[in-house]
């Protein structure tokens, strides 16, 4: 497993140990030799029969490639977005209608896959016989709707948008890279959109939701960290903001500074010891050191599901 870290990564270990798990130590995974300092809840010797069986790291496998309907309308709705700044000349109405077709098709690629047809697509909500599946994919789709129109009408949404694709740069959809390293592991991520004018650097993330008040700015802190180091701007020039499409807020911009950089470090230096405490016992397929969280909306989001024995207790 390479050393990375992502927010994607630490939000699926701040969700649910066990579902980070299954998502980065189960699949594929093959029994080594044990340990003897992996003294967890046992003695040493028994510690081989609590580990992941074969059978359930083929299982994480296959659980690993099934999306939920609203991650598919995120991405859908990113990739419309990052289409739009490259055509700018294109009709709102025929980005809107891409969306929706788009997101058609794969429910209904979805659908077929599970009667046993040829697709590829899988969902989460058709894989595991989600009880109210339907009511899931409809609730969906009209996000993705409200949010393709807030993004194209909305007139504060609409006047970022003009501000940012008026600047003399600009670009969609771009991973960051660069970063120095910190405890070994690399820094990954994706800008949804940033844009430079003179010596002001602009960076927004688009949230397919509505606004959620106040929360842990770690990941807007990284995304300000990366421009400064790979445009060698001043931390004060740089502006990073949220975008909540969902009901059309534009938050306000966070003004980075180096106080903040250096903030972002140590947290992130945080998070990565917690990662390596666990990485030991994920590599040796030691499952109980990662307890499930066990909250309905997280489990009934999981694309494990089917094989957690918490949730089969749960449910």
């Amino acid at each position: 497993m390479k050393k990375v870290y992502s927010s994607t990564k630490r939000s699926t270990l701040d969700s649910c140990a066990l579902r980070y798990f299954y998502q980065y130590y189960a699949p594929g995974f093959v029994p080594p030799e044990a340990p003897r300092d992996l003294l967890l809840f046992q003695e040493p010797d028994s510690l081989v029969h609590r580990r992941l069986d074969v059978c359930d790291s083929k299982a994480a496998a296959a659980c690993k490639g099934l999306s939920s309907s609203y991650q598919v309308a995120g991405q859908i709705l990113h990739n419309v977005i990052a289409q739009h700044w490259k055509n700018l000349d294109w009709a709102p109405e025929q980005f809107k209608r891409t969306a929706v077709e788009r997101f058609d098709y794969n429910i209904d690629a979805s659908a077929r896959n599970q009667r046993n047809e040829a697709s590829g697509m899988r969902l989460i909500e058709h894989q595991h016989k989600v009880p109210n599946a339907e009511e899931i994919l409809s609730n969906a789709r009209r996000k993705l709707v409200t949010a393709i129109e807030n993004y194209f009408e909305e007139p504060a949404i609409v006047a970022l948008v003009r501000e940012l694709l008026s600047a003399g740069e600009f670009a969609a959809e771009i991973p960051i890279g660069g970063l120095p390293k910190l405890r070994g592991f690399s820094i990954s991520g994706r800008i949804d959109g940033w844009s430079r004018s003179g010596s002001g650097f602009r960076i927004v993330d688009w949230k397919m939701g509505g606004s959620v008040g106040d929360e842990d700015c770690l990941q807007l802190a990284i995304y300000g960290w990366w421009a400064v180091e790979r445009f060698k701007v001043s931390p004060e020039n740089v502006r990073v903001q949220r975008v909540f499409l969902g009901d059309g807020v534009v938050e306000r911009p966070l003004v980075m500074t180096e106080r903040m950089i250096d903030r972002c470090r140590a947290r992130l230096h945080q998070d990565l010891e917690r990662i390596e405490q666990l990485h030991e016992y994920g590599v040796n397929g030691v499952f109980e050191a990662f307890p499930p969280y066990r909250r309905e909306k997280v489990c009934r989001q999981c694309r494990f599901q089917g094989m957690c024995v918490a949730f089969k207790v749960q449910a």
